[in-house]
């Protein structure tokens, strides 16, 4: 029986030995505990132990994140922990996903150490989490990380940590954040969102945010924590992403470099945003227009109807139907901040809505040319222009006919010439213009050296060789002068035979009357004696 009774005290011994932990679960379960210490050298000493302990402390440290009643200083310290170890291991990963929803704080939320530990792995596969977090809307439509801005920093920075192309529209919406992470006035470590937005953006090449960065250029914003202004930030997303150089951005004052990127967004960049913007705020607009007339029968009197209700015949209308920014006016604002222009009838359609460019004023060329909702007015603006070129060159026939040669310039169709002219009379009411506003070029001779060239310069209005289009020259040519009247020949009188003049005949020789003959002489006979 004794011996009995000793067997299984032996056994019960030999299972608590086999149940007691080895010294290196000990030493991690020690140093999880004293991840809380009040004692920061504790607590410092703990999260160290960890960290050189690595991938074997990964099972107790998810364990003890997952658990219920783990504390928010420990929840937070492990995800710092799991970080720094770097393991890219399917249970880590999916326990500081999962973290990303905890909203507690120890100086900061466990969900934003979540997110940088996430970053520090490196492993795309948490993007799909960390964007969800980055959309994440609270139920007053706010976005969640512009209460928790360290979360929203920590997630911008693993998107560009992880070359996250995914993430790029949010990126281009974070650059217009200018706050800071600061906790308090003593915080230098405070990072500047639109500051880590464009290095981010920079990270990943995304060319689609080139124009934002571009207007950035000017921005002096300063980022506490790398004491550098925002335009440097966005300089150095832009080298990356351009692969370009144009000077040290790492100067003592690298004012040169950024001013160089400057000069090149605004020459090269912002135009082509400044006209995509307007075709997409027209395009938008005009869809709320047809909307608007499907409802209510009729175009708005003025865009200002698409967002707000018209006083008269309302009942119908469905709006808003673009939405409006807090200044009314800016809705329909192009890219250069001019109102848009809307046009009842239109040319060549039913209204016409607009915008007029660069210059900001009607037709042109280049990005000074004028957008509009439709193409039919360029046919209506040719035709317009040929038959005023039309009438020119009537006036010009008459005014050669009536004065036997053309005018030197076109003005003096309606203003007359000094000079000796003939019998005057305006031949036109004014300076004759194109359909785009601009005159008529007139030159005389014309190119060939004879009569005239008549010119329209196009939309752009300006002469070229190469234009194209809408931009095209017109030019028609005049004779070298008017057909002259052909004389009617004259009737030349019927050519009278010429009269024969009588022969004269030569008198016919009468023939010679012949002497008479004498008589012989009758003998009178002598007396006699």
């Amino acid at each position: 029986m004794r011996l009995l009774t000793l067997f299984c005290l032996l056994g019960t011994a030999l299972s608590a030995q086999d149940a007691k932990p080895d010294g290196l679960t000990q030493d991690v379960e020690k140093a999880i505990k004293g991840l809380v210490s009040e004692k920061h050298s504790e607590s410092r000493d703990a999260r160290t132990e960890l960290i050189e302990i690595g991938r074997k402390a990964i099972p107790h440290l998810v364990k003890a994140l997952r658990a219920e009643d783990s504390p928010v200083q420990k929840r937070h310290m492990i995800c710092e922990v799991l970080g720094k170890i770097r393991e890219n291991d399917a249970g880590v990963l999916e326990a500081l996903s999962g973290a990303l929803a905890d909203r507690e704080e120890f100086g900061t939320s466990v969900a934003s150490v979540a997110a940088a530990a996430l970053a520090w792995i490196g492993d795309e596969a948490a993007v799909e989490a960390l964007l969800k977090v980055f959309g994440e809307k609270e139920e007053d439509g706010t976005l969640r990380v512009d209460r928790d801005l360290q979360l929203k920093y920590e997630c911008i920075r693993a998107f560009g940590i992880l070359r996250a192309r995914e993430a790029i529209a949010g990126l281009q919406a974070a650059l217009e954040d200018k706050k800071t992470t600061q906790l308090g006035p003593e915080d230098d470590w405070a990072h500047l969102v639109a500051a880590a937005a464009a290095e981010a953006l920079g990270y990943i090449r995304a060319e689609e945010a080139v124009s934002d960065l571009g207007a950035l250029l000017g921005d002096t914003t300063a980022d506490p924590f790398s004491e550098r202004e925002l335009r440097w930030h966005a300089a150095r997303a832009l080298e990356r992403i351009t692969g370009e150089d144009r000077g040290s951005l790492n100067e003592r004052d690298p004012t040169p470099a950024i001013t160089k990127w400057r000069i090149w967004y605004d020459k090269e960049i912002k135009p082509v945003t400044q006209v995509r913007e307007s075709m997409e705020l027209i395009s938008r607009v005009d869809g709320a227009i047809g909307k608007f007339n499907a409802d209510l029968a009729r175009l708005p009197v003025t865009l200002e109807e698409l967002v707000s209700k018209p006083e008269k015949d309302g009942e119908n209308w469905k709006g808003p139907y673009v939405e409006a920014s807090e200044d009314v006016a800016k809705t329909f604002s192009d890219g250069w901040q001019k109102r848009l222009e809307l046009r009842v009838p239109g040319t060549g359609a039913e209204y016409d809505l607009f915008s007029t460019g660069a210059d900001r004023a009607p037709w042109g060329g280049g990005f000074n040319a004028d957008l509009y909702n439709h193409d039919k007015w360029i046919a209506v603006s040719r035709e317009k222009t040929v038959a005023k070129m039309s009438e020119v060159q009537k006036a010009l026939a008459l005014y050669r006919k009536e004065q036997e040669s053309y005018p030197t310039s076109l003005r003096g169709l309606w203003d007359k010439p000094e000079g000796e002219v003939k019998e005057w009379k305006p031949y036109l009411e004014a300076s004759p213009v194109d359909a785009y506003g601009s005159p008529l070029i007139y030159r005389v001779p014309g190119k060939s050296g004879k009569g005239y060239d008549l010119t329209s310069s196009g939309a752009n209005k300006a002469l070229g060789a190469d234009d194209t289009g809408v931009d095209e020259d017109i030019t028609v040519t005049g004779p070298a002068s008017l057909p002259e009247k052909k004389e009617e020949p004259k009737k030349e009188a019927p050519k009278e035979e010429p009269k024969e003049e009588p022969k004269k005949e030569t008198p016919k020789e009468e023939p010679k009357k012949e002497a008479p003959k004498e008589e012989p002489r009758k003998e009178e006979p002598k007396e006699s004696p």
